[in-house]
């Protein structure tokens, strides 16, 4: 996928707009400061007057010695810190704050894009999702553990649920690393409310942090776009699927709650094999175990899936339900 030039247009508008604003709360911050501070306005004034000597200089003779002023700059700024510092503030007090400061708010470094511009981009470029959320609050980091059982044993796969929280975390971390790599797949499955979802989210978010688009939807709503885009109801066109087709990283969640048809089955076929022999990303959650997707879609999905995807179970009790009951037990 590639940002349209409107897009890159709005983006560098929306970096042009970030440096006016840190540049009118710097100007602020230097005139309340020179209103409290006497003497700092003073120095400010000598400093301009040795850069414009300089200067002068050196459009008299081009060979003139100016390193003088590196002088007269780096003692002028020494005392203005003094000053600030003497009156509570910190030295840097007056310097121009950046969102960024890797780039000082270009979106560029030494001619390549900055990380802060390809997260803007991978914003732009995400469907499905709100961006900022993922990116910013949801993480890895954030996963607790305290809602799985480190000595009840699933049946299902003979494992404490705590082990199998701890691999599906692994295997969504792998996922994320492996991007652009052909077969890089992961079906997670397990009962409802043991933190599928919030996985899928942690992927979501990791890929952002690092500049990474990413396609997100629920399985009722990735259908509805597909089924208007092929029938053009809603304003949908082909391109939507396309788009959904071709995104370097798709995650579904929730796979088995949509309402199912043959369209349903012909379209999650289509995407997992297309996907697939195009060595694109794609995440499933569900509440299903393997034998119960080949029930619901029938064997050629479920054998397609399963060859394709390194699958992972989580298990335990509704982590939401735990919640409620842990915070009733406070009072």
């Amino acid at each position: 996928m590639v940002l349209s030039n409107a897009d890159y247009d709005a983006l560098m508008r929306e970096y042009e707009e970030t440096r006016d604003r840190h540049r009118r709360e710097q100007e602020a911050s230097v005139q309340a400061a020179e209103e409290r501070i006497p003497g700092l306005a003073a120095l400010t004034d000598e400093l301009r007057s040795a850069s414009l000597s300089a200067a002068r200089q050196k459009l008299a003779n081009a060979n003139a010695d100016t390193r003088w002023l590196a002088e007269r700059t780096a003692l002028i700024t020494a005392r203005k810190r003094q000053l600030l510092l003497a009156h509570g503030l910190s030295a840097d007090a007056l310097t121009i704050r950046y969102d960024c400061p890797v780039c000082r708010d270009t979106g560029y470094v030494s001619g390549k894009p900055c990380l802060c511009f390809r997260k803007k981009v991978a914003k732009r470029l995400s469907l499905g999702l709100e961006g900022e959320t993922f990116a910013d609050s949801t993480d890895f980091s954030h996963f607790s553990y305290e809602w799985y059982s480190a000595t009840i044993i699933d049946e299902s796969a003979g494992k404490t649920q705590r082990w199998l929280a701890e691999n599906a975390v692994r295997r969504a971390k792998q996922f994320t690393q492996n991007i652009g790599q052909a077969g890089n797949n992961l079906f997670l499955h397990g009962n409802v409310g043991v933190g599928k979802t919030y996985l899928l989210h942690c992927i979501a978010g990791k890929l952002l942090s690092e500049g990474c688009p990413v396609y997100y939807f629920d399985a009722g709503g990735l259908f509805d776009l597909l089924a208007d885009a092929a029938f053009r109801r809603n304003g949908r066109t082909a391109r939507e699927s396309d788009m959904v087709t071709r995104c370097e990283v798709l995650l579904i969640d929730d796979l088995g709650t949509e309402y199912t048809n043959t369209f349903v089955g012909t379209e999650l076929f289509r995407l997992i094999n297309e996907r697939g022999n195009a060595g694109l990303s794609t995440a499933i959650s569900s509440n299903l175990d393997p034998d119960g997707i080949g029930r619901l879609y029938g064997e050629r999905i479920s054998s397609r899936i399963f060859e394709s995807y390194v699958t992972a179970r989580m298990a335990g009790s509704d982590i939401r339900m735990q919640k409620k009951q842990k915070s009733l037990l406070k009072f």
